[in-house]
């Protein structure tokens, strides 16, 4: 048994490996490219890859629930929009910088804008929306200083190459969902402002609606932000070309006095779902859905 067990992680390790090397490929074509044709290709590449996988079906079940209403037709559509999108996200990585300077229009509620011009530390929620990559970028020039908190990659080597990509796109904190409470805490006593990508399932957290169907969801980042007394401000990129986004940032959420317990918590998430359906619906292939974000019994998954 410990030669299977070893066998089986050698050979999970080789496979991680082959993926990350196809991919080393892709991002070194790329980046050999122009920004907009690079968008352009990896497009078309997941347009035509994606819907082949598994996933395609996380994808159109999760549309399902987000769109009842949608026939078979425009859940395929709005399904191989998503691939799409998270092609050219996956080719937009090497430009990353070029993008967030050059490329990005930043739309800003005024008294979110009273924030960033007097360096008022803030949580930011944000989604899996167009290139949600240029976001903590965007707002580490703004800010004092960006933590932002995310979710690493299966395959260690792909975690190593797009932290790379992000190290290199702007001097934003980077910290693992896993470690993020202590760096959290850490950064808020110096000022600084959080970033959290809050449209994934958390097995552990509570079911909430979204989309009229309860959801498991964490409410973490509001009871963070009600213990901090930051402001919680809504945030999300549109794609308006190829490699072209517009950030929009809403003003604060409604929120109780710091620490107010779990009910002002439960409202603030409550609240961000509301904003998140908006978006969804308004642009649903712009919302990378590849992962399953309702119960089984809700998508029959």
């Amino acid at each position: 048994m410990p030669f299977l067990t070893s066998a089986q992680a050698a050979l999970k390790q080789f496979k991680h490996l082959v993926f990350a090397a196809g991919a080393v490929i892709l991002w070194g074509l790329c980046a050999a490219l122009p920004v907009s044709i690079a968008s352009r290709v990896g497009s078309n590449l997941l347009k035509t890859i994606g819907p082949r996988t598994r996933k395609h079906k996380h994808i159109i079940k999760n549309l399902s629930c987000a769109q009842p209403g949608a026939s078979a037709a425009q859940l395929e559509r709005n399904a191989r929009g998503v691939w799409q999108n998270f092609g050219a996200v996956l080719a937009e990585y090497p430009h990353l910088r070029k993008i967030y300077r050059d490329r990005v229009t930043l739309v800003v509620a005024k008294d979110t804008q009273t924030l960033l011009t007097n360096k008022q530390p803030f949580m930011l929620l944000t989604a899996h929306l167009a290139n949600w990559e240029i976001i903590g970028p965007i707002m580490d020039t703004r800010t004092r200083q960006m933590t932002a908190v995310y979710g690493p990659q299966n395959n260690p080597f792909i975690e190593q190459i797009l932290q790379w990509f992000r190290n290199r796109a702007s001097a934003c904190i980077w910290i693992k969902k896993q470690n993020a409470l202590r760096s959290i805490n850490k950064q808020s006593l110096q000022g600084g402002s959080v970033g959290l990508l809050a449209d994934v399932r958390v097995d552990s957290g509570m079911l909430l609606p979204f989309f009229g169907t309860p959801a498991p969801t964490t409410i973490s980042p509001a009871r963070l932000t009600l213990r901090l007394g930051y402001p919680m401000v809504p945030a999300r990129v549109k794609r308006v070309g190829h490699a072209r986004f517009e950030v929009e940032m809403l003003s604060p959420l409604k929120a109780g006095p710091p620490g107010s317990g779990k009910l002002a918590a439960v409202d603030l998430i409550t609240q961000y779902h509301k904003i998140l359906e908006s978006w969804i619906s308004e642009r649903p292939g712009e919302w990378l859905c590849t992962k399953r974000r309702w119960p089984k019994s809700a998508t029959g998954n």
